[in-house]
């Protein structure tokens, strides 16, 4: 488990990511996006999809996620 920390506006996001060892590897996905600015967690579409082999891929394609959906909603 990691967590990690991404902003999109004037919002700050504290992602949970968690690493599945699958032999030499690793595939990392999402367990939770909490909205730091909100207090509370929140579901954004996508990112189910996401599975990564590094936790900073992982988290790139979730901010880039995070980043998409808080811009269309504005």
């Amino acid at each position: 488990m990691a967590t990690r920390t991404c902003t999109s506006g004037n919002r700050t996001f504290e992602i949970t990511l968690s690493g599945t060892p699958t032999g030499s590897n690793s595939l990392w996905t999402v367990e939770h996006v909490y909205d730091t600015s909100l207090n509370c967690e929140i579901r954004v579409p996508g990112m189910d999809s996401i599975v990564a082999s590094t936790e900073d891929a992982a988290l790139a394609g979730t901010c880039d996620c995070i980043d998409k959906w808080w811009r269309s909603k504005n």
